[in-house]
């Protein structure tokens, strides 16, 4: 277990026990918290393209050839490599069942492979069990089927939590669909190192000009400043190095430091609002509740109108900007496009490249408006809410609320919460692989070997973005109701929860009127003492 597995996992215990003589302090969330923070798992992703080394890579690392006598990149499955005291594949469909297979049935899983959505590859290796709880991930490389590589790419873009990106020395530079496919881990808020593969096909002088070549490339596109990293076929020294070098406590916090500011908020709140409970007149506790039904009525009343405004405001417009978008970036791309007509696989992967890239970037943009203006608008009308509460009961209504507006934020707009379903970067990989299925339909059509330059302008641009207009509309309207709806529960989630712990609160006071003012004070110590904790870790 990470350092900061334990440090986070023993904050939570130690707030335990400090609430633990406090009455009706659901433990529920504090102990799903701790499993999912000591089962939580980093995958770290090995991509580049079909040749470029990755399974030989992470077969030196390992120190056996597993990998090159399993799977083809024609089956385009990703594969987990996790530690197991024995060794076999579970292969995973995509409604989340699996199928056993032993090491020796890797043909069966070849001529099964449309049935499942990724492999889990179970070793019994020591290097595998150095590593945890990185996981390592040997993906398909961007030479496989269009339609199957942009489901593994997209679903790990979202899941990983750390890319090793090769190209090999072969290549001369980076390619401009791997440029991309790079732009596409950073547009995803995810860290990367770059490794230059195959080094012993060339002279050094061959390499060092190469690696130069690469560094300049990644620093004029992405201001990376970090070294490229040569390997050759005897390197798993160096591979290691790459894995030690990954920050395991920091991917960490990125993932969980939210959930646990919202852990302790929450029950900071609780204390607080108790303590305001049992301070108050019968006359101003009632209000409260007043106030707090009244708000769950406004929150449902007001999903339908954002919904409404939302498609309004939002729609049509980024409908046809991210449309737009992706028209005129194959426009700009039309002479590299027509070099590859003679080459209907390498046509139809560069076209989805160019799609794949322009979705990623332009509905990401247009997602955090909606999803900005769909908070805005909830967090409004609660602190509209919280504004009548005397002084006492805002204390415990507005840090959870600030903490909770941020948290559905964080989710919808930023790259937190990628272990829970439905953060927004999952829906945006969920959303574009939909929509880039249905614009790359013509990639399928014979006619391409045929096409000229003016095909490209009269024919190719304009059915992908035919298919969009008539696909992402539907699609976005799905994600504006979806968000919505979600937001909306949350919120009427909150005022329900703080809503029960008042009346609760208020039935403790009339049970216990003659130990009020003890009350009081254990509640006190009890948030002042988490507090203490909540500064030390925070």
């Amino acid at each position: 277990m990470l350092e900061i597995q334990s440090k986070y996992i023993s904050f939570i215990k130690e707030v335990q026990e400090f609430i633990k003589d406090i009455e009706n302090m659901d433990k529920t969330k504090q102990n799903k918290l701790i499993v999912d923070i000591s089962h939580q798992e980093l995958c770290v992703v090995v991509v580049g393209g079909f040749s470029a080394g990755k399974s030989t890579l992470i077969n030196q690392f390992l120190g056996e050839d597993i990998l090159a006598t399993a799977l083809t990149p024609e089956t385009a499955l990703a594969t987990e490599l996790r530690f197991h005291n024995e060794n076999f594949y579970e292969a995973i469909k995509s409604d989340g069942s699996s199928q056993r297979f032993e090491l020796s049935q890797s043909e069966e899983i070849k001529q099964q492979a449309g049935k499942f959505a990724y492999l889990k590859l179970f070793l019994n290796n020591e290097k595998l069990k150095q590593i945890e709880p990185l996981i390592l991930v040997d993906m398909p490389g961007f030479g496989a089927p269009v339609e199957e590589h942009n489901q593994a790419i997209i679903n790990y873009l979202s899941k990983g939590v750390y890319f090793i990106v090769l190209t090999s020395v072969e290549d001369g530079n980076i390619t401009k669909s791997m440029l991309r496919e790079v732009e596409n881990i950073i547009n995803f808020g995810k860290d990367f190192s770059f490794v230059l593969s195959k080094t012993n096909l060339r002279s050094n002088e061959d390499v060092r000009a190469v690696k130069d070549e690469i560094q300049s490339q990644l620093q004029e596109e992405f201001n990376y400043t970090r070294g490229v990293i040569s390997v050759d076929k005897n390197s798993a020294e160096s591979f290691e190095k790459i894995l030690m070098d990954i920050n395991p406590n920091q991917l960490f916090q990125k993932i969980y430091e939210a959930y646990l500011k919202e852990f302790y908020f929450d029950i900071s709140s609780n204390l607080k609002l108790k303590i305001a409970t049992l301070k108050s007149s019968k006359e101003e506790i009632q209000k409260v509740l007043e106030d707090l039904q009244k708000g769950v009525n406004d929150v449902r009343d007001l999903k339908e109108k954002v919904i409404s405004d939302v498609e309004d405001k939002f729609s049509h417009s980024s409908t046809e900007s991210i449309v737009n978008a992706v028209g005129n970036e194959l426009m700009l791309r039309k002479k590299e496009l027509v070099s590859l007509m003679g080459d209907r696989e390498s046509f139809n992967s560069e076209v989805n490249s160019i799609v794949k890239n322009v979705l990623i970037i332009e509905v990401n943009r247009k997602l955090k408006r909606v999803n900005e203006y769909i908070t805005y608008r909830f967090d409004s009308k609660i602190k509209d809410i919280a504004a009548s509460f005397n002084p006492e009961f805002q204390k415990g209504f507005t840090d959870v609320l600030a903490t909770t507006t941020n948290m559905i934020s964080d989710e919808m707009t930023k790259h937190l919460p990628q272990w829970k379903e439905g953060g927004h970067m999952a829906i945006i990989a969920v959303l574009v692989l939909k929509i880039l299925d249905a614009a790359c339909q013509f990639l399928k059509s014979e006619r391409i070997e045929r096409l000229k330059e003016d095909k490209i302008v009269n024919e190719v641009v304009p059915s992908v973005k035919a298919q969009l207009r008539n696909k992402l509309p539907a699609k976005l309207q799905e994600y504006i109701e979806q968000t919505t709806q979600n937001a909306a529960a949350k919120f009427e989630e909150l005022i329900k929860q703080k809503e029960a712990e008042v009346a609760q609160s208020a039935k403790e006071k009339e049970e216990n009127k003659k130990e009020l003012e003890v009350e009081i004070s254990k509640l006190s110590r009890a948030n002042a003492a988490i507090s203490e904790l909540a500064n030390q870790l925070f």
